[in-house]
């Protein structure tokens, strides 16, 4: 938690804030999405507030209970937002219900540009709303993984019956009726080859995940002697760092594996290197996915049970305290579940017309209220995905401690601009989209180590004549970028003179953030 020495100053913040806005005005004008925007900007502001009040005190009940109310509103908002902007696009009925005589990977390009910039504007005004405070400190991201993962467990407890009493299955069949024998040979012994490799990555990434999980849990420092004690911690520590490294490394080598496979190379690389096929063979084993199943079911035992004693050892409030901010946001999602449910009709009338009956029917077969709660368990899995690839990228130090905020701010708008550049050839709104991408990352690095040297008067004034300075230079970078990519584009004489603009975007934008940045 920061306290009140530290931060961006005021300036710097109201910078970063104005060059977002700015920026987020530039792609509504390019690309046309206005819905979408607005509830991106809605999901990245409520969980920047959500980050904010969870970084002010982690302990207090009534906060807590206030950021798992929040999450959920965020993490529906967001999911919204890319829906609308994928329907804002005007590709879906294309490409999927009607025959077009333009070019597919058009298509495809425009509906990616719109689905991006959408959520690149809302990971700038989140990282925006975040930069007075520095950003997300002190384990801010995995405190709140934790609670979305614990609503999302509720709503999903709370679905599960609903579901359950809707089909009658409570009464008709037996719970051990269901078919978990499927998904025990799913996780086991999988069909494809293909498969296969996404469950023993899935499988190896929270088997070392959970050991993690294990050492940090188990007080192993406590019970030895204090002798000890030290180099103890100081192996725990680097353990952890390698399994939260380990588990990255192994979901990226299982997508690549997953990659070889269905293009054929991993049949290549298997006649090139023969000692291949036998790590492959290992690793597809319904043996090893045994071992890796086993190592979390008792990782996980373990887990909840010193979870439980340390429950059964406090006192009643304290477990009622841990209790209480749950139990109001699943409340509050239930009960606009059911306000929402009475609306889920002009929802279903703004979708294409041919996918209109298809969803009519699972509203009917499930009930309103349920399609709701559905629809909040998979925004909050997307939002749980998105902080939990954070915290990944925090843990091995890609996400920067210093100005996390304008960070954030400044990579969402750099995405944001070069998906405009490829998909739709607007380079004088990448380069802007650049500019005020570093000039708010810049603003709010100078603000935070201004404010800590020279405190908040002089980090003030030192902040305002650096910002001048930064702006200056990006006008001018802008105008040297955009000069360069347009001289070269008018000197070629290909027939694919859009193709050459669009390849000479990425190295325009790197000559203007090398002299932008210095």
């Amino acid at each position: 938690m920061t306290d009140d020495g530290s931060g961006t100053t005021r300036v710097a913040s109201v910078i970063t804030a104005t060059a977002v806005l700015i920026a987020v005005i530039l792609f509504i004008y390019q690309v046309g999405v206005r819905n979408s925007v607005v509830l991106s900007i809605l999901s990245g502001g409520i969980l920047g507030i959500a980050t904010i009040t969870q970084q002010q005190n982690p302990d207090s009940t009534v906060l807590m209970g206030v950021t798992t109310v929040l999450l959920p509103v965020s993490a529906a908002c967001g999911v919204a937002s890319l829906g609308v902007a994928a329907l804002e696009s005007d590709t879906l009925p294309v490409l999927f219900f009607r025959g077009t005589e333009q070019p597919v990977e058009r298509l495809l390009g425009r509906l990616i540009m719109h689905v991006g910039v959408t959520f690149g504007i809302g990971t700038g005004i989140y990282g925006a709303i975040i930069t007075p405070r520095d950003g997300p400190t002190d384990g801010v991201l995995l405190n709140l993984w934790k609670q979305t993962a614990v609503i999302e467990l509720s709503v999903g407890a709370v679905t599960t019956v609903l579901l359950l009493l809707r089909f009658n299955l409570l009464s008709e069949t037996s719970l051990l009726m269901l078919p978990l024998g499927a998904v025990g040979e799913l996780l086991i012994d999988p069909s494809s080859l293909s498969v296969g490799l996404f469950i023993t990555g899935f499988e190896t990434t929270i088997a070392a995940f959970l050991i993690g999980e294990v050492t940090q849990t188990v007080p192993i420092v406590e019970v030895a002697s204090r002798a000890r004690r030290d180099r103890l911690q100081t192996i725990l520590t680097r353990s952890q760092t390698i399994l939260s490294q380990f588990a990255v490394f192994s979901i990226g080598l299982s997508l690549l594996s997953i990659v070889a496979a269905r293009t054929g190379w991993l049949t290549s690389l298997i006649r090139r290197i023969p000692p291949l096929a036998l790590l492959i063979e290992l690793s597809v084993s319904p043996g090893f996915r045994v071992f890796l199943i086993a190592i979390i079911c008792i990782c996980s035992s373990i887990i909840i049970l010193i979870y439980i004693i340390q429950q059964l050892s406090g006192n009643i409030m304290s477990t009622a305290q841990s209790i209480a901010p749950v139990s109001i946001g699943v409340g509050v999602v239930i009960t606009v579940a059911l306000i929402l449910s009475a609306e889920i009709q002009s929802v279903l009338s703004a979708l294409p017309s041919a996918i209109q009956p298809q969803i009519a029917e699972y509203i009917q077969l499930i009930s309103p209220v349920g399609i709701v709660l559905i629809y909040v368990e998979i925004a909050l899995f997307a939002l749980g995905a998105v902080l939990f690839g954070s915290t990944i990228l925090e843990v091995i130090g890609y996400l920067p401690s210093h100005a996390t905020g304008g960070a954030i701010a400044g990579t969402g708008l750099i995405g944001s601009s070069l998906l405009i550049g490829i998909f739709d050839q607007a380079p004088l709104i990448v380069f802007s989209g650049v500019a005020l991408a570093i000039i708010a990352w810049d603003s709010s690095s100078h603000g935070v180590t201004a404010q800590s040297e020279l405190g908040t008067r002089g980090g003030t004034r030192v902040t305002i004549l650096h910002s001048l300075n930064t702006i200056a230079v990006a006008l001018l970078g802008v105008g040297i970028a955009w000069g360069l990519q347009s001289t070269v584009v008018g000197l070629s004489v290909s027939q694919e003179s859009a193709l050459t603009g669009v390849l000479l975007v990425v190295p325009a934008v790197l000559i203007f953030l090398t002299i932008l940045r210095g």
